[in-house]
């Protein structure tokens, strides 16, 4: 402790200007262990030095890949001919296939009485009044 001037107060006058040491403890290390200097110069010397390594590879295999792509894009933009059929057709083909492969069973033709009431059953309702009660009303 470094004691500035103290005449003032009583009892202290012998102290003034002094440096007292209040604890002396010497703790010295004059070399580190083997394992843990190894692990200092990795981790101060060699590991900023691969993380810079790192980062300018990842950077330039990054900046190759998007020129690859951009490349690769082009040239499949000429190769492209634009004649294909959409998905679409294929699905009405595949529906016209499988109805052209769909033999229904075949029946006998319709009598003429069977064609007659097929025809009127579908003439009948034009020929009916549609609101009869409006009529009456």
């Amino acid at each position: 402790m470094a004691l500035g001037s103290i005449k003032t107060i009583a009892n202290a006058e012998r102290f003034n200007e002094m440096i007292l040491p209040l604890l002396w403890t010497e703790i010295r290390l004059y070399s580190l262990p083997d394992m843990l200097a190894a692990r200092f110069r990795l981790y101060l010397n060699t590991l900023p030095g691969v993380e810079q390594a790192i980062t300018y590879f990842f950077f330039v295999m990054g900046a190759a890949f998007l020129a690859a792509s951009v490349y690769k894009f082009l040239t499949s933009k000429t190769d492209r001919s634009y004649n294909t059929r959409w998905i679409e057709d294929d699905l009405v083909l595949n529906i016209e296939k499988k109805l052209s492969s769909y033999k229904p069973e075949k029946r006998a033709s319709m009598t003429a009485k069977e064609l007659e009431v097929y025809f009127s059953s579908l003439v009948t309702p034009l020929n009916q009044e549609l609101c009869p009660d409006d009529e009456e009303a």
